[in-house]
């Protein structure tokens, strides 16, 4: 019997028909964050698993609920899908000496995230920043 493949729990397709809406709403968010001087900075979708329970801390309800830990096969290595943006920001902001290159930082991210745990009603575990849906 062969399995029939559907999407995973917790996320969605996002049809061609809705492409549109989501290419506007990202042009009208970026634009808006640049006329107040934020640039966009890009972060990879994972990062090192004790980057988030090093900043979020390894008893908060993120760390111990929502990291959807990636598998590695490396024992002393592990991966999380980012849960939310601000630890790789800055992670990539002391990596990079950004202080050191200017003097202000204004900086802005949008992009997939992601939970781990069974999400609750209306949430999904592949979701972008609230802030750029409004």
């Amino acid at each position: 019997m062969t399995k029939i493949f559907a999407v995973p729990r917790g996320t969605s397709d996002i049809f061609p028909d809705a492409i549109p809406l989501w290419e506007a709403l990202e042009i009208k968010a970026r634009k808006i964050c640049k006329s107040y001087g934020y640039r966009e900075i890009r972060t990879p979708i994972y990062e090192d698993i004790n980057l988030f329970k090093r900043s979020l801390g390894s008893t908060s309800d993120v760390v111990n609920k929502q990291l959807l830990e990636l598998a590695s096969n490396k024992e002393d290595e592990g991966y999380a899908l980012r849960p939310e943006g601000t630890a790789a920001v800055v992670r990539s902001y002391i990596e990079n000496s950004l202080d050191a290159k200017e003097s202000l930082s204004k900086l802005f991210y949008l992009g997939p995230m992601f939970r781990g745990e069974r999400p609750q009603k209306g949430r999904l575990r592949q979701f972008t920043r609230s802030e750029w849906r409004r």
